[in-house]
């Protein structure tokens, strides 16, 4: 009984959020960042962190995980589209806590392209740092 009451102050609190706050837990459940979440909403990280903060205070989350938690727990919680949209080759595996039921051969088609921009990245490093040693190396 005392569980059912607990459910419904929270519901009660999902309910009090702000439109704003609303955002912010969506794409902080999404995986992403306050500087990514200010980007995608057009205001400053700190104050994705305000809203992120007064919506962990107004739920009695202890942490912005937490607060997604409860956030996307409730049945009343309205829900926004996904911030990273599929791109065919290019579409992002789960991420940010997300379940992740895609088939074992999509699962492995990301590792690889996960890996490919990897070694893509770590290619262009050693380049990069190659370039500057020679640069500074000067003259022979």
């Amino acid at each position: 009984m005392v569980g059912n009451s607990e459910d419904q102050l929270l519901g009660n609190n999902v309910a009090k959020l702000s439109q704003r706050q609303r955002q912010c837990l969506e794409l902080a459940g999404d995986g992403l960042t306050s500087k990514e979440i200010a980007r995608s909403l057009n205001i400053s990280p700190s104050t994705v962190d305000n809203h992120i903060q007064a919506a962990c205070d107004r739920l009695g989350a202890k942490n912005r995980t937490d607060a997604v938690r409860i956030y996307r727990d409730d049945p009343s919680s309205e829900k926004l589209p996904k911030a990273l949209p599929k791109l065919g080759l290019f579409s992002f595996p789960p991420i940010g806590g997300q379940v992740n039921d895609l088939p074992k051969s999509q699962r492995i088609f990301h590792i690889l392209q996960i890996s490919v921009f990897a070694i893509i990245g770590v290619s262009a490093a050693i380049l990069t740092i190659a370039g500057v040693v020679h640069i500074l190396a000067g003259p022979e």
